[in-house]
């Protein structure tokens, strides 16, 4: 139902000054991301846990959990995930070439609440690995981050339309924008305008999908955003990438 969902529309008009107060305080953003999980009740405790069908007891001996990694990962958790137990061994996923024929696009966005900017970084590749592409931009008069990785995620696509690719497969680490993007439905939420533009983009190409990487494998994007987020000023390059992120661009 609405009352455990963070995205549900009536929810979030309900605590809309509450949250745009939250990302604006001059605090840490752990700290942030803590006081928003708290509000929905949304740590991984072991309550939680057996609730959201993760875990069958409450009193399970301390070692990890069942499907724990899904939960912190459908929900943002994967540092309260540490006070479950011992560390397991983590494998890191690292960025993957796309078939053939096709074009890969990342996105990520960096945000600045006291300043409402938000920045956009977009890196494209090729199936054999290679950087046809980097380009960051600013944006001001910005509300919230979700709106910011939406407005990352319409650059991504108007990126492959206006390089006249047909067939972009676009990923980020942003799971709500993606969600949304798959979706055939009309949306919402705060940021049906920017979903909504981006379905009516998606006609315009090929083939077109969307997908969900972890962190890891869109880090990339993420330093771009970063960075043009902290020098202001936003870059265009092709073949290539800013000399901030050219460690990770054999990644």
């Amino acid at each position: 139902g609405t009352e455990d969902n963070p995205r549900a529309f009536a929810f979030q008009n309900d605590y809309k000054d509450f949250y745009n107060k939250l990302w604006l305080l001059d605090i840490p953003s752990k700290i942030k991301i803590t006081v928003w999980k708290i509000s929905w009740n949304f740590l991984a405790t072991r309550v939680n846990l057996v609730f959201k069908k993760l875990a069958n007891t409450t009193t399970y001996p301390r070692a990890r959990l069942p499907n724990v990694e899904y939960f912190a990962v459908l929900y943002g958790l994967s540092g309260e995930i540490e006070m479950l137990g011992p560390k397991a061994p983590i494998t890191v996923k690292k960025w993957r070439k796309p078939p053939d024929r096709m074009i890969n696009i990342n996105f990520d966005a960096a945000y600045d609440g006291r300043q409402k900017r938000s920045t956009v970084g977009i890196v494209v590749r090729d199936s054999e690995g290679s950087a046809l592409l980097s380009c960051s931009e600013i944006h001001h008069r910005i509300t919230s981050v979700f709106i910011a990785e939406a407005v990352a995620c319409r650059k991504a696509i108007q990126t492959g339309i206006g390089m006249k690719w047909a067939s972009i497969i676009i990923e980020s680490d942003s799971l709500s924008i993606i969600r949304k993007c798959k979706k055939k439905n009309p949306d919402e939420s705060w940021v049906s305008a920017y979903i909504n533009d981006i379905h009516q983009l998606r006609q315009k190409l090929k083939e077109c999908s969307f997908e969900f990487v972890p962190r890891s494998a869109n880090n990339l994007a993420h330093i771009i955003a970063k960075e043009t987020l902290k020098r202001n000023e936003g870059v265009y390059l092709v073949g290539k990438v800013p000399e901030a992120a050219e460690a990770q661009a054999a990644c």
